[in-house]
C-alpha cells in the first residue's frame, strides 16, 4: 500500500532520477516508490520542521560496482560529505576522515566478511585520529527498500517526542536499579506477553533494548517471541521461500504451545531505535533463515529508524544494555552506541555489533550532541582492584571446594552440600563476569563473599564429623589415609617439638591421583606430631598443655595455628581439640571453634578438656588438634599422661 504522509518534506518518487534529485536536497525526505505501512506512522507524525543535517563529517561508502552507488553519491552530496566506491579495507589507506561512516549496499551485495571489514576499517580510522568513524549500514533487498531506510533516518529528528524515552526487556533475573532517568525495566516474570506486548506496540519509545536469547528470526521472551516475519502468512497460501522457518509450514511457533499468530511482530514495535542484545540478531544477505523472516529485515521494514544487533553468537551481557541506555540518555547517536557496545564487549566476546540505519540518528531527542570521547567515560570497566580481589577470593573458594571433593579419596567422610556450592560458584562467576545471562540483584550481598561463607559452613561440618570420629576412634589421621595412599618413609625431617627426639617423614601419594599427597612427621617417642596435605594453607600447628593431666579435673589446651604464605587474608578455619576415643575413656572435649587465619600472624585457640574420674585407667592419651581450612584437613598430636588426684 502506498501512503502519502502530510509533512511537506516527504515525497514519493516512482522514478530513480526524480528520487536522486530530491535526495540531494537537504530540505526533502524522498522515497523511491511508496512509503509502505511501517513507514507511514513515523512520517505522518513528523513535526513541521526542516530535516537537520548531521553534526560532523560524513563519509558514504559503497562496494565497487554496487547498484547503490548513485544513491550513496546523492546522500553524500546532501550532507556535505564524501562519497567513495571501494572495499572497506581500503578506507584507512585513503585520505578519509569522518565522524559518521555510511556503508550503503543492496542486501545481496552484503556479506559477513564485508561487514567485518567495515568494522575493522572504521576502528582503524578512529585509532589514527581521523574522526569518530561511527558506522551505520543502510541496506535493502531493492533500491526502494534502501530508500525507505534512509528516509526514516533523515526524518528521525522530525518525529515528536516519544511516549516514553527508553525501555529495556530482560526476561532472566530480578529487578534492576533505576540508574537512568526515563528508563523502564521489564525483567523476570514480568517479561511475558501480557505485559510486554502493550509496551512494545502500544507506546512509542526512543530506545527499546532486549537482553534475551535469540535467533536470526526471533527474540525469545518469557512466554512469547518477537518474530521477524515481515507479514502474517497462512500455511498453504502462496509459495514458501527457501530456508523459511517451521511456522511458514505449520502455523506454529518454535516455542511450544505458541501459535504463529500470537507472537509479537518485530515490524510492529513502536520504537525509534531497537537494540537486540541477542545471538545473531543482525544478519546480512547470507543468513540461515529466509530474508522474509529475519529480524534485520523486519526492523528495516518497520517503523524503527535504526536497529542495532550482533552478527555473532554470544551470551547476552546486560551491561551492554545498561551502557546503551546511559549513553542514549547522554545524547549518543546510534553509531556512537555501536562503537561503545563493541568497546564494552571486546575481550569477553568478539566486538561485532552493527548499526542498521544512518549512524547520526539520536534515540533520545534533545539530549545531544555528544562526543565519543566523553561518552567513553560511561563504559563499565569496573574497579580493577576490587575485581582482582574478587577473582582471588573466588579462586580461594574454588581450591577449597575441590579439596573438599577429594576428601573421600584419602579415606575421610565426604563433605555435605557440594552440589549447592557448585550452584553458588556459577552465580558468583556470572556476577564477576558482569552477569551476562541474568540480572544481578543486591538483595543477597556479594555472591563471592556469600560463596566463601557457605564454604566455611561446609568446612565446619567436616570438623564436626571429625569431632564425632575422635569420640569413638583411636586412629590418628595418618592411620586413616595410609590405607588409601602409597607411602614412603624417610628418616629425619627435624626434631620433635615436644620431646626434642628424632623424627621420620612419611609421604603418601594417591596411585590414581598422584597430585593428591600428604606428609606426616612422626616422632619415635611421641607419635605423629604434624600431618599436612600437599599445598596446605596451614604450615604449622602446635599443641601446648601440661604433659600430665589430673583425673578428675579440667585441662586447658592451647592450639597455635600458622597459616602458609599465600593462604589468603582472613582464611576461615575450624579448629578442634580431640582426645583419642574420648567418649569411651571419660574425657569431654568441646566442639570446633571458628577462627580466621592470616599469614604471618599465629592464631591461638584455647579449649578446656574435662578429664573424668576414670580417665586414668588408660594412662596414656593422644591429644590432637585438627584444623579444617581451605577445604583440607590438617592435624597435630602429642601424648599426655593421666593420673588420679591424690
Amino acid at each position: 500500500m502506498t501512503v502519502g504522509p502530510p509533512h511537506p518534506a516527504y515525497s514519493a518518487h516512482p522514478d530513480p532520477a526524480g528520487y536522486l534529485a530530491a535526495l540531494r536536497d537537504p530540505g526533502r525526505i524522498p522515497v523511491l516508490g511508496g512509503f509502505g505501512d511501517g513507514f507511514a506512522e513515523a512520517a505522518a507524525q513528523a513535526d513541521p520542521a526542516t530535516p537537520a543535517l548531521p553534526t560532523g563529517g560524513v563519509l558514504v561508502l559503497t562496494p565497487p560496482g554496487s547498484a547503490a552507488a548513485p544513491l550513496g553519491d546523492a546522500l553524500a552530496e546532501r550532507v556535505g560529505g564524501t562519497f567513495v566506491a571501494c572495499a572497506p579495507r581500503e578506507l584507512p589507506a585513503l585520505d578519509a576522515a569522518a565522524d559518521h561512516v555510511v556503508l550503503a549496499a543492496l542486501a545481496d551485495e552484503l556479506s559477513l566478511d564485508l561487514l567485518l571489514e567495515a568494522l575493522d576499517a572504521t576502528a582503524a580510522l578512529r585509532r589514527a585520529g581521523r574522526g569518530e568513524a561511527a558506522l551505520g549500514v543502510v541496506s535493502g533487498r531493492s533500491p526502494q527498500e534502501l530508500s525507505r531506510l534512509i528516509a526514516k533516518g533523515l526524518g528521525a529528528g522530525l518525529r515528536p517526542p516519544p511516549d516514553h524515552p527508553q525501555l529495556c526487556i530482560a526476561p532472566w533475573g530480578g529487578p534492576q536499579r533505576e540508574e537512568v532517568p526515563g528508563l523502564h525495566w521489564v525483567t523476570g516474570a514480568d517479561a511475558h506477553a501480557e505485559v510486554v506486548a502493550p509496551l512494545l506496540t502500544g507506546r512509542r519509545h526512543g530506545l527499546v533494548s532486549f537482553a534475551v536469547a535469540g535467533r536470526e528470526h526471533a527474540l525469545v521472551l518469557a512466554d512469547t517471541v518477537v518474530c521477524g516475519a515481515h507479514a502474517a502468512r497462512t500455511p498453504g497460501q502462496g509459495p514458501v521461500p527457501d530456508a523459511a522457518p517451521g511456522c511458514a509450514f505449520t502455523g506454529k511457533c518454535f516455542r511450544p504451545g505458541l501459535d504463529a499468530a500470537d507472537v509479537i511482530p518485530a515490524r510492529a514495535i513502536r520504537a525509534d531505535v531497537v537494540l537486540a542484545n541477542s545471538c545473531t540478531s543482525w544478519r546480512p544477505g547470507d543468513g540461515l533463515v529466509a530474508a522474509d523472516y529475519r529480524l534485520t529485515d523486519a526492523f528495516a521494514w518497520g517503523g524503527a529508524a535504526a536497529f542495532i544487533g550482533a552478527v555473532h553468537r554470544m551470551v547476552p551481557d546486560v551491561r551492554l544494555n545498561r551502557l546503551a541506555h546511559r549513553a542514549a540518555a547522554a545524547g549518543a547517536t546510534v553509531g556512537q552506541l555501536g562503537v561503545l557496545l563493541n568497546r564494552q564487549a571486546g575481550g569477553r566476546e568478539v566486538p561485532y555489533h552493527l548499526v542498521l540505519g544512518l549512524p547520526w540518528v539520536v534515540p533520545v531527542p534533545g539530549a545531544g550532541p555528544a562526543r565519543l570521547a566523553d561518552l567513553a567515560a560511561l563504559l563499565d570497566r569496573g574497579d580493577s582492584a576490587a575485581e582482582e580481589r574478587a577473582r582471588a577470593r573466588l579462586r580461594q573458594a574454588g581450591r577449597a571446594i575441590r579439596a573438599l571433593r577429594e576428601l573421600p579419596l584419602a579415606g575421610l567422610l565426604p563433605a555435605e552440600g557440594l552440589p549447592g556450592l557448585d550452584a553458588r560458584v556459577g552465580a558468583a562467576v556470572a556476577a564477576l563476569k558482569g552477569d551476562p545471562s541474568v540480572l544481578r540483584t543486591d538483595t543477597e550481598g556479594d555472591p563471592v563473599e556469600r560463596l566463601l561463607e557457605l564454604v566455611a559452613e561446609t568446612e565446619y561440618g567436616v570438623a564436626l564429623d571429625l569431632h564425632d570420629f575422635g569420640q569413638v576412634s583411636e586412629s590418628s589421621l595418618n592411620e586413616v589415609w595410609e590405607d588409601f595412599l602409597e607411602t614412603t618413609a624417610v628418616p629425619g625431617g627435624g626434631r620433635c617439638p615436644y620431646c626434642g627426639g628424632p623424627t621420620a617423614t612419611v609421604t603418601g601419594r594417591h596411585p590414581a591421583y598422584p597430585e593428591l599427597r600428604r606428609e606426616v612427621w612422626a616422632c619415635h617417642r611421641c607419635g605423629p606430631v604434624l600431618d599436612l596435605p600437599a599445598g596446605a594453607p596451614v604450615r604449622g600447628i602446635r599443641l601446648d598443655c601440661p604433659p600430665v593431666w589430673p583425673s578428675p579435673g579440667t585441662v586447658e589446651v592451647e592450639v597455635t595455628v600458622m597459616a602458609a604464605e599465600g593462604a589468603g587474608e582472613g582464611l576461615p578455619a575450624a579448629v578442634l581439640v580431640q582426645v583419642a576415643k574420648a567418649a569411651a575413656r571419660g574425657l569431654v572435649v568441646p566442639e570446633p571453634q571458628r577462627v580466621l587465619l592470616v599469614p604471618g600472624s599465629p592464631v591461638r585457640v584455647r579449649a578446656e578438656v574435662e578429664v573424668g574420674g576414670h580417665a586414668f585407667a588408660h594412662h596414656e592419651h593422644a591429644v590432637r588438634a585438627v584444623v579444617v581450612a581451605g577445604g583440607q584437613v590438617h592435624s597435630a598430636a602429642r601424648p599426655v599422661a593421666v593420673r588420679p588426684v591424690e
